[in-house]
């Protein structure tokens, strides 16, 4: 049988038509599968190869067709992937998760159609085709944070891949973070920061505003809710729909502005993955840095909890919130110690900190060519002298801040 060519249709992603010569021992397989264009090829899109219930030798088949599919879309994609934006990058990092979420739930579908007699062709389909574009998307990602010194950075601690440095690099925007304490508040681990209701924010405004909204009540109220001024001040002012400052101080803008989330949801949610990353990796020979400070904190938290140092907490703990008696947490609190759950994430919430801190350095330090601020306990406070720089910085290879 003579070589015949596979001819691939137009792909935003790919950018233009492409040809892979197809092994004569895969013909077989194209014959009912594609459209055929003339005698020698045939027109297909990239997701659409497939076969109702193969048999093995067919799937075999199959699957050198889109192996020579995957390596001539990942050359394609290198030089592309590697000029993404930061926003690009953010857009495809929640592309990547929604995808896994849907390829999870196909799968545990797929799961249960296969505890019975029959097999689901369909689901199995669609099934494989998530998993390998989850993958590509992996991959693409992995070459846009790589083009950064600060992805670069990440990437070649174990545990810390493509999408996790990725999502760091779309989230965080150092020209707008003067210090590390930035960027710790904006992912939600400042404990000073809370999220006010709707009829709080009302109740503030009307405390602090109640002769009007001017700048004297706006730096009071400021310092009453631990915000920065200006974003304080930014927040009151009238606003169109797409965020244009259209007027001065207006008490229905400030409030709106007051109930907001003062951080980043998505954010705080990767760093919950990057500590459960930490937790996975600790015993790995070449676990990182922050996996070990993860260790040392729980083995601090946990001596303090038993000798009665937390006896405090525990008990403010337990009558503010609601806890069902017969629970592991109700009989810690009770006897002064804090569960271990608690102290796992208190144990967490310290490494990311720590991990952050030098993100943040490196992200500085490469973006405006000068060191890094210590970071705040360091520079204002002389009890704190012991300063932890970040663990291979700066790198040796060449890469685009």
């Amino acid at each position: 049988m003579a070589e015949r060519v596979l001819v691939l249709e137009h792909s935003p992603v790919i950018g233009a038509s492409h040809q892979l010569r197809v092994l004569p021992r895969v013909q077989s397989v194209l014959h009912s599968q594609f459209q055929r264009v003339s005698p020698n090829t045939w027109s297909v899109i990239p997701m659409a190869i497939a076969i109702t219930n193969p048999t093995p030798r067919q799937r075999k088949k199959s699957a050198v067709v889109l192996a020579d599919v995957d390596a001539r879309f990942t050359q394609d994609l290198q030089a592309y992937a590697a000029k993404l934006s930061v926003e690009e990058i953010r857009d495809l990092v929640d592309t990547y998760y929604q995808l896994q979420e849907l390829r999870k739930a196909l799968d545990n579908r797929l799961r249960a159609v296969q505890q019975g007699a029959d097999t689901n062709p369909v689901l199995t389909f669609f099934s494989e085709r998530l998993t390998r574009l989850e993958g590509q998307i992996n991959k693409a990602l992995g070459i846009a944070a790589g083009a950064h010194t600060a992805g670069a950075w990440m990437q070649q601690f174990v545990g810390i891949g493509s999408v996790l440095s990725a999502g760091f690099l779309a989230h965080l925007d150092v020209t707008q973070a003067p210090t590390a304490s930035h960027f710790i508040s904006f992912a939600g681990l400042n404990p000073a920061a809370k999220w006010i209701s709707r009829k709080e924010a009302g109740e503030l405004v009307a405390e602090f505003c109640a002769e009007g909204v001017t700048d004297e009540s706006l730096e009071k109220l400021a310092a009453h809710i631990n915000r920065p001024l200006e974003r304080v001040k930014h927040g009151a002012k009238k606003k169109e729909r797409d965020g244009t400052v259209t007027g001065g101080y207006e008490r229905d803008s400030l409030q709106k502005y007051l109930a907001k989330r003062p951080w980043n949801a998505k954010l705080k949610t990767h760093l919950w993955r990057l500590g459960d990353v930490l937790v996975k990796f600790q015993n790995h020979p070449q676990a990182p840095l922050w996996c070990l400070v993860y260790q040392q904190r729980k083995a601090l938290e946990t001596q303090r909890s038993e000798s009665g140092q937390h006896a405090e907490v525990a008990a403010e703990l337990l009558r503010t919130k609601k806890w069902g008696k017969t629970t592991e947490a109700f009989k810690a609190y009770t006897a002064g110690r804090l569960p271990q759950g608690q102290i796992h994430n208190r144990a967490t919430r310290y490494a990311v900190k720590l991990f952050l801190a030098h993100l943040h350095t490196v992200m500085y330090e490469s973006h405006f060519g000068k060191p890094a601020p210590k970071p705040y306990i360091i520079a204002h406070d002389e009890r704190h002298t012991r300063y932890v720089p970040p663990p291979a910085w700066p790198l040796q290879q060449n890469t685009s801040p």
